[in-house]
């Protein structure tokens, strides 16, 4: 996905990961926050600071299309049209995920975990393939480690069946410790950066300490979001005004298509309408972005946004 000269390394931003979490830790552990204030809060932090590196995904979407301000009226509108038909073909997409959730929810969080696993493996700027794996095993995995039955309680919020929950729960618990010891055992053998120890120290700590809802949404936003954003504004040579400016139109469309979907989810008398939200909505929203994103690596000559 990523060309040697574009990986970027995200230990820098564990210096924030850090900071934040110990705030997180202190608030959650001296019973400052509840539980329905976290998960509104989460929302909130995940559709700012989370959702605008997805929007960008409009970025491919006119690239892919061929659409570009310099060329003729003609060719632009061709282009224009085109642009507005793959955006539908990405919200029919969307639209199609979630409703296939529904119907086969631990197939699709299965799918979704695993997703999430070969997603995050970029965000460690690793050059092993097979460490990246691992780091990215233990960020999707290690919440299993201390909050099993927490997590095992946001499945079945998720419409996930309670014994498939228990389940997938304990795949991840055995998947979380297999991964952070073939991740130690491959630092000592390549005698690796100790940065990659200590962030790896700083997630497992994390994971530990906090909730899972809590330690997802702080690491979506504070280390995931954050890099994938930076790297579009490095290739694309954008200021961050430009980038949220870009973003804008996108992150109102799927403002109202979470506001549907929330408003679906009670109807359907979901047992916590706003997790569901979180997970099934992101579920819906990356299926299209992962799919873009390799379309874009397949077709265009230098994958940039």
């Amino acid at each position: 996905m990523y060309t040697e000269n574009e990986v970027m390394t995200t230990f820098p931003l564990f210096r924030n990961f850090t900071l934040i979490a110990a705030v997180l830790t202190f608030g959650w552990h001296s019973n400052v926050y509840s539980n329905d204030i976290l998960t509104v809060l989460a929302l909130i932090s995940i559709f700012i600071f989370g959702m605008p590196h997805g929007a960008l995904d409009i970025i491919l979407l006119k690239r892919i299309s061929g659409y570009s301000k310099r060329k003729s009226i003609v060719l632009g509108n061709k282009a224009a049209v085109r642009v507005i038909v793959t955006t539908s073909i990405y919200l029919f997409v969307v639209v199609v995920s979630f409703a296939v959730w529904l119907a086969y929810p631990t197939l699709c969080l299965v799918a979704f975990l695993i997703i999430g696993i070969l997603h995050f493996r970029h965000d460690w700027g690793l050059k092993s393939s097979r460490l990246a794996y691992l780091t990215s095993t233990v960020v999707v995995c290690s919440p299993s480690l201390i909050y099993g039955t927490q997590i095992e309680q946001i499945f079945v919020w998720l419409l996930v069946p309670p014994l498939h929950a228990q389940y997938i729960t304990q795949l991840m618990f055995g998947a979380c410790l297999a991964a952070t010891f073939g991740a130690v055992g491959t630092l000592l053998v390549t005698k690796s950066d100790v940065k990659i120890i200590s962030a790896l120290s700083l997630i497992i700590i994390a994971a530990c300490l906090l909730p899972p809802l809590l330690f997802f949404t702080l690491y979506f936003c504070a280390i995931h979001a954050v890099y994938h954003t930076k790297l579009v504004q490095k290739r694309n040579q954008m200021t961050m005004q430009e980038l949220y400016q870009t973003s804008l139109f996108p992150m109102a469309g799927t403002l109202v298509i979470f506001v549907l979907a929330y408003l679906f989810l009670q109807q359907i008398n979901t047992q916590n309408s706003w997790t569901a939200l979180i997970f099934i909505g992101l579920f819906a929203v990356t299926i299209p972005h992962i799919i873009i994103e390799f379309i874009a690596s397949k077709r265009l000559s230098k994958f940039t946004y």
